[in-house]
C-alpha cells in the first residue's frame, strides 16, 4: 500500500521516465544546497520544509502535473556526491583535511586544482598473437633489453593529472624521458582539448 501511494512520485512515465523536469531538478538542488551546511541539518526536515515552501510559492505549478521528487530520489542524488566534498560542506575544511589529508591517509588534495602531479612511463607498443596492437609498461630492467620480435616501437608517455579528481590534464608522447617535456605538458594543460577530442 505504501508503494502504491507513492507511485505518482516515480517521475514521468514512458520514454521520459528517467528524466525529471527542470522544476523537479531545481527542487532537488535546493534540498542538497540546504543539506550541505556545517550546521548538519536533517535531510527529512529540509525536504519537508522545502516541499511546504514550494506549495506556498508555486501554487500554479501544483495545479498542473508537477510532483515533488521523492525523498529517495534526493537521497540517491546525495550518494553521488563525492564523500570528501560532502565532509567539507557538512563538517568544514579543517575536519575534512584532518580526516582525508596527508597526515592520515594517502589523499594529498581535496579540491580541483589544489595539487598537480606529473609522471612518465616507458611503453612498449607491440602486436599480439592475433595481430592486434597492444601497449604495456616496461619495467626498469627491461629498458636496456633488445626489443622483442613482435614489438613495433618503444615510447615515453609523459602525463599531468589533477591529484584530487585524477583528471588527466595533459599528455605527451616522446622519444626521450627529458624534463623538457614539462613545458609541453603545461602548455597543453592550459589550453582547450577540442583537438584531442576530435582526434
Amino acid at each position: 500500500m505504501v508503494l502504491l501511494r507513492k507511485h505518482h512520485r516515480k517521475g514521468p512515465q514512458g520514454e521520459d521516465r528517467f528524466r525529471l523536469t527542470a522544476l523537479q531538478e531545481h527542487f532537488i538542488e535546493l534540498v542538497i544546497d540546504a543539506y550541505q551546511k556545517t550546521t548538519q541539518p536533517q535531510l527529512a526536515t529540509i525536504f519537508g520544509d522545502l516541499e511546504a515552501h514550494y506549495l506556498v510559492n508555486f501554487p500554479d505549478v501544483f495545479s498542473s502535473d508537477f510532483k515533488v521528487p521523492s525523498l529517495t530520489t534526493v537521497r540517491n542524488r546525495i550518494k553521488q556526491i563525492n564523500e570528501t566534498a560532502e565532509q567539507v560542506a557538512r563538517n568544514g575544511l579543517r575536519y575534512a583535511k584532518n580526516k582525508y589529508g596527508a597526515g592520515s591517509t594517502s589523499v594529498r588534495a581535496l579540491m580541483y586544482g589544489e595539487m598537480i602531479a606529473t609522471d612518465q612511463v616507458y611503453l612498449s607498443i607491440f602486436a599480439n598473437d592475433r595481430g592486434e596492437v597492444r601497449v604495456r609498461e616496461l619495467s626498469k630492467e627491461e629498458h636496456d633489453e633488445k626489443p622483442a620480435k613482435n614489438e613495433i616501437r618503444r615510447i615515453w608517455l609523459h602525463v599531468m593529472i589533477d591529484v584530487a579528481t585524477r583528471e588527466v590534464l595533459a599528455w605527451v608522447l616522446a622519444e626521450t624521458p627529458d624534463a623538457d617535456h614539462q613545458r609541453s605538458l603545461t602548455r597543453m594543460a592550459m589550453r582547450d582539448k577540442t583537438r584531442e577530442k576530435l582526434r
